[in-house]
């Protein structure tokens, strides 16, 4: 196993071989520093999402998906399905041509 001397950039203190410094507990392995750093910005994003809630449009699929009302209710169903079958058959289409141009 190789040695690996890191100088401390908050204390200067010379390390061997740590992740973090012997003498003020820095974080000094630069790996390590940027993996926290994207788990921490990761966390930050998800909890944004949390915090700003459901969009506006899934607020009111969810109403129309159960609203009181047989007929709105029967009919925004039928729309939506329309809507998935045209969407996958979008898909579909796009993957024989991506398949045939390449």
């Amino acid at each position: 196993m190789s040695v690996h001397h890191i100088i401390c950039q908050n204390c200067k203190t010379e390390n061997i071989n740590s992740d973090y410094c012997s003498n003020c507990g820095e974080i000094i392995n630069i790996v390590l520093k940027r993996k926290l750093e994207q788990e921490k910005q990761k966390a930050k994003i998800e909890q944004e999402k949390i915090d700003k809630g459901p969009s506006k449009t899934k607020i009111l699929i969810d109403k129309l998906k159960n609203h009181p009302n047989i007929l709105i209710r029967s009919t925004f169903n039928i729309v939506y399905s329309i809507g998935i079958v045209a969407g996958l058959f979008a898909a579909a289409v796009g993957a024989v041509i991506a398949g045939l141009a390449g």
